[in-house]
Protein backbone atom coordinates (compact mmCIF):
# COMPACT_ATOMS: atom_id res chain seq x y z
CA UNK A 1 0.00 0.00 0.00
CA UNK A 2 1.43 2.93 -1.19
CA UNK A 3 0.23 4.83 2.09
CA UNK A 4 2.23 7.19 4.81
CA UNK A 5 2.65 5.15 7.86
CA UNK A 6 0.14 6.89 10.01
CA UNK A 7 -2.88 6.10 7.33
CA UNK A 8 -1.56 2.79 6.57
CA UNK A 9 -1.86 1.94 10.48
CA UNK A 10 -5.50 3.47 10.36
CA UNK A 11 -7.17 1.77 7.42
CA UNK A 12 -5.92 -1.33 8.56
CA UNK A 13 -6.92 -1.40 11.87
CA UNK A 14 -10.37 -0.20 11.21
CA UNK A 15 -10.30 -3.41 8.74
CA UNK A 16 -9.34 -5.27 11.88
CA UNK A 17 -11.75 -4.04 13.86
CA UNK A 18 -14.43 -2.36 12.30
CA UNK A 19 -14.96 -3.39 8.36
CA UNK A 20 -18.59 -2.42 9.09
CA UNK A 21 -18.04 1.01 10.01
CA UNK A 22 -15.83 2.07 6.62
CA UNK A 23 -17.55 4.62 5.44
CA UNK A 24 -18.41 6.37 8.47
CA UNK A 25 -14.23 6.68 8.99
CA UNK A 26 -13.76 7.71 5.70
CA UNK A 27 -15.87 10.80 6.27
CA UNK A 28 -13.58 11.75 9.08
CA UNK A 29 -10.53 12.41 6.81
CA UNK A 30 -9.39 14.88 4.34
CA UNK A 31 -10.76 14.28 1.03
CA UNK A 32 -7.66 13.46 -0.62
CA UNK A 33 -6.63 10.94 2.03
CA UNK A 34 -10.18 9.44 1.64
CA UNK A 35 -9.97 9.31 -2.28
CA UNK A 36 -6.93 7.15 -2.08
CA UNK A 37 -8.35 4.98 0.96
CA UNK A 38 -11.58 4.51 -0.87
CA UNK A 39 -9.61 3.01 -4.45
CA UNK A 40 -7.93 0.68 -1.99
CA UNK A 41 -11.01 -0.59 -0.39
CA UNK A 42 -12.40 -0.77 -3.35
CA UNK A 43 -9.88 -3.38 -4.96
CA UNK A 44 -9.82 -5.22 -1.76
CA UNK A 45 -13.49 -5.70 -0.85
CA UNK A 46 -13.31 -8.25 -3.91
CA UNK A 47 -11.82 -10.25 -2.00
CA UNK A 48 -13.32 -12.33 0.63
CA UNK A 49 -13.85 -10.24 3.87
CA UNK A 50 -11.96 -13.01 6.29
CA UNK A 51 -8.92 -12.86 3.90
CA UNK A 52 -8.82 -9.03 3.95
CA UNK A 53 -9.24 -9.31 7.78
CA UNK A 54 -6.49 -11.84 8.26
CA UNK A 55 -4.28 -9.43 5.90
CA UNK A 56 -5.06 -6.22 7.78
CA UNK A 57 -4.32 -8.70 11.14
CA UNK A 58 -0.84 -9.95 9.01
CA UNK A 59 0.15 -6.54 8.03
CA UNK A 60 -0.41 -4.89 11.75
CA UNK A 61 1.62 -7.26 13.66
CA UNK A 62 4.84 -6.27 11.34
CA UNK A 63 3.72 -2.97 11.90
CA UNK A 64 3.92 -3.43 16.30
CA UNK A 65 7.36 -4.82 16.02
CA UNK A 66 8.20 -1.20 15.09
CA UNK A 67 5.94 -0.15 17.58
CA UNK A 68 6.66 3.68 18.90
CA UNK A 69 6.17 4.88 22.97
CA UNK A 70 4.06 8.24 22.55
CA UNK A 71 1.70 10.02 24.20
CA UNK A 72 0.31 13.01 22.86
CA UNK A 73 -0.74 14.72 26.09
CA UNK A 74 3.16 15.42 26.10
CA UNK A 75 2.55 17.66 22.55
CA UNK A 76 3.06 21.29 22.78
CA UNK A 77 -0.56 23.11 21.49
CA UNK A 78 1.65 24.84 18.75
CA UNK A 79 2.40 21.51 17.20
CA UNK A 80 -1.48 20.17 17.80
CA UNK A 81 -3.05 23.25 16.61
CA UNK A 82 -0.67 23.02 13.42
CA UNK A 83 -1.72 19.55 13.12
CA UNK A 84 -5.23 19.94 13.16
CA UNK A 85 -5.41 22.52 10.59
CA UNK A 86 -5.53 20.33 7.81
CA UNK A 87 -7.61 18.22 9.82
CA UNK A 88 -11.42 17.35 9.41
CA UNK A 89 -13.93 19.64 11.77
CA UNK A 90 -15.09 16.12 13.06
CA UNK A 91 -11.38 15.05 13.53
CA UNK A 92 -10.68 18.20 15.38
CA UNK A 93 -13.78 17.86 17.56
CA UNK A 94 -12.39 14.12 18.47
CA UNK A 95 -8.68 15.10 19.21
CA UNK A 96 -9.95 18.28 21.78
CA UNK A 97 -11.98 15.43 23.47
CA UNK A 98 -9.52 13.91 24.54
CA UNK A 99 -7.25 16.61 25.74
CA UNK A 100 -7.52 18.26 29.31
CA UNK A 101 -10.31 21.16 29.04
CA UNK A 102 -7.66 23.92 29.88
CA UNK A 103 -5.84 22.95 26.62
CA UNK A 104 -8.36 22.22 24.38
CA UNK A 105 -9.32 26.28 25.55
CA UNK A 106 -6.35 27.56 24.50
CA UNK A 107 -6.24 25.49 21.17
CA UNK A 108 -9.98 26.67 20.53
CA UNK A 109 -9.13 29.99 20.55
CA UNK A 110 -6.48 29.70 17.80
CA UNK A 111 -8.58 28.01 15.48
CA UNK A 112 -10.27 29.89 12.47
CA UNK A 113 -13.84 31.29 13.05
CA UNK A 114 -15.22 29.53 9.98
CA UNK A 115 -13.53 26.36 11.46
CA UNK A 116 -15.29 26.52 14.71
CA UNK A 117 -18.47 27.18 13.22
CA UNK A 118 -18.20 24.02 11.46
CA UNK A 119 -17.15 22.01 14.65
CA UNK A 120 -19.72 19.22 15.93
CA UNK A 121 -21.43 19.54 19.69
CA UNK A 122 -19.76 17.22 22.34
CA UNK A 123 -22.75 14.95 22.27
CA UNK A 124 -22.22 14.39 18.22
CA UNK A 125 -18.51 13.71 19.11
CA UNK A 126 -19.29 11.18 21.74
CA UNK A 127 -21.64 9.63 19.69
CA UNK A 128 -19.04 7.75 17.82
CA UNK A 129 -18.11 4.18 18.04
CA UNK A 130 -15.60 3.96 20.98
CA UNK A 131 -13.98 1.59 19.06
CA UNK A 132 -13.69 4.39 15.99
CA UNK A 133 -13.18 6.46 18.59
CA UNK A 134 -9.58 5.37 19.13
CA UNK A 135 -8.90 4.15 15.90
CA UNK A 136 -9.18 7.74 14.55
CA UNK A 137 -7.09 8.92 17.47
CA UNK A 138 -4.52 6.81 17.05
CA UNK A 139 -4.16 7.93 13.09
CA UNK A 140 -4.20 11.45 14.70
CA UNK A 141 -0.93 10.49 17.26
CA UNK A 142 0.92 8.68 14.26
CA UNK A 143 1.46 12.28 12.36
CA UNK A 144 3.96 12.97 15.16
CA UNK A 145 7.75 12.31 15.40
CA UNK A 146 8.28 9.13 17.45
CA UNK A 147 11.00 6.90 18.63
CA UNK A 148 10.94 2.93 20.07
CA UNK A 149 13.60 2.95 22.64
CA UNK A 150 12.81 1.27 26.06
CA UNK A 151 13.80 3.84 29.35
CA UNK A 152 16.47 1.91 31.59
CA UNK A 153 15.25 1.01 34.87
CA UNK A 154 18.36 1.44 36.59
CA UNK A 155 20.94 3.44 34.75
CA UNK A 156 19.57 6.86 32.84
CA UNK A 157 20.91 7.01 29.21
CA UNK A 158 21.03 10.88 27.40
CA UNK A 159 19.05 9.41 24.69
CA UNK A 160 16.52 8.33 27.23
CA UNK A 161 15.64 12.14 27.44
CA UNK A 162 13.15 12.03 24.50
CA UNK A 163 11.21 9.99 27.01
CA UNK A 164 10.61 12.70 29.91
CA UNK A 165 8.19 14.79 30.00
CA UNK A 166 7.67 18.31 29.14
CA UNK A 167 7.92 20.08 32.63
CA UNK A 168 11.18 18.02 33.46
CA UNK A 169 13.10 18.32 29.98
CA UNK A 170 12.58 22.32 30.78
CA UNK A 171 14.10 22.17 34.58
CA UNK A 172 16.83 19.84 33.20
CA UNK A 173 17.37 22.52 30.55
CA UNK A 174 17.52 25.13 32.79
CA UNK A 175 19.70 23.11 35.51
CA UNK A 176 22.35 22.66 32.91
CA UNK A 177 22.49 26.42 32.46
CA UNK A 178 22.77 27.09 36.28
CA UNK A 179 25.75 24.35 36.03
CA UNK A 180 27.42 25.82 33.26
CA UNK A 181 27.13 29.71 35.06
CA UNK A 182 29.16 28.17 38.49
CA UNK A 183 31.24 25.89 36.38
CA UNK A 184 32.26 29.55 34.23
CA UNK A 185 32.47 31.92 37.68
CA UNK A 186 34.95 28.86 39.57
CA UNK A 187 38.50 30.32 39.53
CA UNK A 188 37.66 33.92 38.29
CA UNK A 189 38.31 37.41 41.24
CA UNK A 190 35.42 37.56 43.51
CA UNK A 191 34.25 41.24 42.32
CA UNK A 192 34.09 39.67 38.61
CA UNK A 193 31.74 36.68 39.86
CA UNK A 194 29.09 38.87 42.40
CA UNK A 195 28.96 41.45 38.68
CA UNK A 196 27.81 38.83 36.95
CA UNK A 197 25.58 36.54 39.24
CA UNK A 198 24.04 40.39 40.15
CA UNK A 199 21.99 40.43 37.09
CA UNK A 200 20.42 37.55 38.19
CA UNK A 201 17.24 37.55 39.60
CA UNK A 202 17.57 36.78 43.56
CA UNK A 203 16.20 32.77 43.26
CA UNK A 204 18.37 32.51 39.86
CA UNK A 205 21.18 33.98 42.18
CA UNK A 206 20.92 31.13 44.88
CA UNK A 207 20.64 28.49 42.53
CA UNK A 208 23.91 29.27 40.73
CA UNK A 209 26.00 30.07 44.16
CA UNK A 210 24.78 26.72 45.63
CA UNK A 211 26.43 25.34 42.19
CA UNK A 212 29.35 27.08 43.02
CA UNK A 213 30.07 26.23 46.31
CA UNK A 214 29.71 22.80 45.30
CA UNK A 215 32.33 22.71 42.77
CA UNK A 216 35.13 20.15 43.54
CA UNK A 217 37.56 18.35 40.90
CA UNK A 218 36.38 20.14 37.74
CA UNK A 219 39.37 19.96 34.96
CA UNK A 220 40.57 23.57 34.02
CA UNK A 221 39.84 22.41 30.64
CA UNK A 222 36.06 22.29 31.17
CA UNK A 223 35.95 25.31 33.45
CA UNK A 224 37.84 27.24 30.05
CA UNK A 225 35.22 25.46 27.71
CA UNK A 226 32.69 26.83 30.20
CA UNK A 227 34.21 29.77 30.65
CA UNK A 228 33.99 30.56 26.76
CA UNK A 229 30.45 29.89 26.60
CA UNK A 230 29.33 32.63 29.17
CA UNK A 231 31.27 35.23 26.83
CA UNK A 232 29.31 33.81 24.18
CA UNK A 233 26.30 34.64 25.52
CA UNK A 234 24.53 37.58 26.13
CA UNK A 235 22.87 38.34 29.62
CA UNK A 236 21.12 41.35 31.08
CA UNK A 237 18.91 42.01 34.08
CA UNK A 238 16.15 41.31 31.36
CA UNK A 239 17.16 38.46 30.33
CA UNK A 240 18.27 36.51 33.09
CA UNK A 241 16.09 33.90 31.87
CA UNK A 242 16.15 33.69 28.14
CA UNK A 243 20.58 33.57 29.26
CA UNK A 244 19.89 30.45 31.48
CA UNK A 245 17.76 28.99 29.15
CA UNK A 246 20.24 29.69 25.90
CA UNK A 247 22.97 28.09 27.69
CA UNK A 248 21.33 24.60 29.04
CA UNK A 249 20.40 24.51 24.94
CA UNK A 250 23.79 24.82 24.18
CA UNK A 251 25.09 22.05 26.41
CA UNK A 252 22.65 20.14 25.00
CA UNK A 253 23.97 21.03 21.73
CA UNK A 254 27.19 19.95 22.38
CA UNK A 255 26.15 16.56 23.92
CA UNK A 256 24.35 15.57 20.20
CA UNK A 257 25.36 13.91 17.25
CA UNK A 258 23.30 13.64 13.78
CA UNK A 259 22.46 10.01 14.69
CA UNK A 260 20.05 11.65 17.36
CA UNK A 261 17.89 13.20 14.64
CA UNK A 262 15.15 10.84 15.93
CA UNK A 263 15.20 11.95 19.62
CA UNK A 264 15.56 15.47 18.48
CA UNK A 265 11.94 15.61 16.66
CA UNK A 266 10.41 14.43 19.85
CA UNK A 267 11.98 16.73 22.12
CA UNK A 268 10.99 19.44 19.71
CA UNK A 269 7.49 18.26 20.33
CA UNK A 270 7.38 18.77 23.70
CA UNK A 271 8.00 23.00 23.42
CA UNK A 272 6.32 25.77 22.36
CA UNK A 273 7.37 26.39 18.61
CA UNK A 274 8.98 29.36 19.95
CA UNK A 275 11.44 27.33 22.43
CA UNK A 276 11.51 24.85 19.53
CA UNK A 277 13.45 27.31 17.20
CA UNK A 278 15.74 28.32 19.92
CA UNK A 279 17.06 24.69 20.58
CA UNK A 280 17.21 23.51 17.20
CA UNK A 281 19.01 26.27 16.14
CA UNK A 282 21.27 25.65 18.90
CA UNK A 283 21.72 22.14 17.95
CA UNK A 284 22.39 23.11 13.96
CA UNK A 285 24.96 25.57 15.03
CA UNK A 286 27.08 22.32 16.73
CA UNK A 287 26.12 19.35 14.80
CA UNK A 288 29.29 19.28 11.95
CA UNK A 289 31.89 19.88 14.69
CA UNK A 290 30.56 17.56 17.26
CA UNK A 291 32.25 14.02 17.05
CA UNK A 292 31.64 10.69 19.14
CA UNK A 293 34.21 11.71 21.77
CA UNK A 294 33.83 15.68 22.09
CA UNK A 295 29.60 14.80 23.08
CA UNK A 296 30.82 12.69 26.08
CA UNK A 297 31.62 14.74 28.77
CA UNK A 298 28.26 17.08 27.78
CA UNK A 299 26.26 14.24 27.57
CA UNK A 300 27.87 13.13 31.60
CA UNK A 301 26.61 16.68 32.24
CA UNK A 302 23.10 16.26 30.97
CA UNK A 303 22.76 13.17 32.58
CA UNK A 304 23.59 14.44 35.88
CA UNK A 305 21.17 16.79 35.24
CA UNK A 306 18.56 14.94 34.26
CA UNK A 307 18.91 12.98 37.61
CA UNK A 308 19.06 15.53 39.42
CA UNK A 309 15.79 16.79 38.39
CA UNK A 310 14.68 13.54 38.73
CA UNK A 311 15.60 13.03 42.02
CA UNK A 312 13.95 15.86 43.80
CA UNK A 313 10.34 15.09 42.17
Amino acid sequence: MSLALQHKVFYLLILKEAPDLIDQAFSLVSQTLKNSLSKLHGELSQHDPEIVKKVAEAELKKLSSTHHQFNLLDVHNDWILEALLSETPEMIALVLSHLPAERSSEILDHLPQDLLNQLPSVNETMQLPPMLNGILQQRFVQLFPKISRTPQKDSLQFLDLALLPSQVLQKVFSRLGYQEIALGLKGIHESTRLKVVSRLNQNDRKIVEDYWKKLDNVASQRIKKAQEHLLSQKISAQLADRFIKDLGYLIFAKAMQKDYDSELQVILRKFSKKEAMALEHAVNEHWDENTSTSVLGYQEDVIRAAKSVLGGL
